[in-house]
């Protein structure tokens, strides 16, 4: 699948910005889960704050290998790693979140040792 040409960053404010190849900036767009947590890497759309989808990623890795990086004249590779945990009972917000970090520093050693061969 080839995916349109667009920019995402923050602003000072720390919000989003899309840029898409019309140029426009759209201050505020807010990522958005469709599948599963289960299928980390699949169905993400961006958004306007009023709700209208800007861009429809079936796979984070299409966006991630779609072109290569640059940072600073250098290029570079990008991955993601998510962090995945399941409320249990007697489980507070922090012992979530924890498990959650847990997993997603699992996923990046993993990530750490494959580019490393």
């Amino acid at each position: 699948m080839t995916l349109p040409v667009f920019q995402l960053r923050r602003n000072a404010f720390g919000r989003l910005v899309f840029q898409g190849a019309d140029g426009v900036a759209h201050e505020g767009v807010i990522p958005v889960r469709a599948f599963p947590i289960s299928e980390a890497d699949r169905g993400l759309s961006l958004v306007t704050s009023e709700g209208r989808e800007l861009l429809w990623v079936e796979r984070l890795a299409e966006v991630l290998s779609a072109e290569p990086a640059n940072y600073d004249g250098q290029e570079v590779r990008l991955s993601a790693c998510f962090g995945v945990a399941m409320l249990q009972t007697g489980m507070s917000e922090s012992d979530v979140l924890a498990a959650a970090d847990r997993d997603m520093y699992r996923c990046k050693q993993r990530e750490v040792a494959r580019t490393h061969r």
